[in-house]
């Protein structure tokens, strides 16, 4: 059972994900007056510098990218190199949610941006260093464990929940929407 106790939808959500990249792009182009809590799990936390490039990581990535684009509606989206991990990403998007929070919503487009869009790997802590640099948001970037660890208990609840798809929505009601 999935409780919402929020008036808020709910989404789960990874950076690294094109059909959540599709979902964010529909809600930032209708100005939702929905109010949403953006949710970030990591779904493929075993993505690593060695098996991101297998023939299987790729194919999948290839052919999830083919499936998003056919339902995308006028979303572009294109297919990085790879799938990096996003836990970095996340950890660093959860610490500007709570310190810079006007900047959220900004931070969280550039991000999926970043990686469908100019293909950069958000993995990398080089790249998220330019990324808050062009915000002037001042958070170093070797702080976030406390963070990443937060991440990683998010991603054991949601997957305890036992959908195994994103986005995943909850309503205020507590009704599960799964994917797109």
């Amino acid at each position: 059972m999935v409780n919402n106790s929020h008036n808020k939808l709910q989404v789960y959500f990874d950076l690294n994900c094109p059909f959540c990249f599709i979902l964010n792009n529909w809600v930032q182009k209708e100005n939702s007056k929905i109010e949403i809590e953006w949710i970030g799990i990591e779904h493929e936390p075993d993505i690593d510098l060695k098996n991101r490039i297998s023939e299987n990581k790729l194919n999948l990535l290839k052919e999830e990218v083919r499936q998003a684009q056919q339902r995308s509606e006028g979303v572009k989206l294109d297919l990085p190199n790879y799938r990096p991990n996003s836990l970095l990403a996340l950890a660093l998007l959860y610490k500007i949610e709570f310190n810079f929070n006007k900047q959220f919503v900004e931070f969280k487009n550039e991000l999926f941006n970043s990686l469908w869009l100019k293909n950069l790997d958000i993995s990398q802590s080089s790249v998220l260093k330019e990324l808050l640099k062009k915000y002037s948001i001042k958070i170093k970037i070797e702080d976030l464990r406390d963070e990443q660890l937060y991440i990683i208990q998010r991603t054991i609840r949601w997957r305890s929940m036992q959908y195994d798809r994103i986005p995943m929505a909850i309503s205020p009601s507590s009704a599960v929407y799964l994917g797109l």
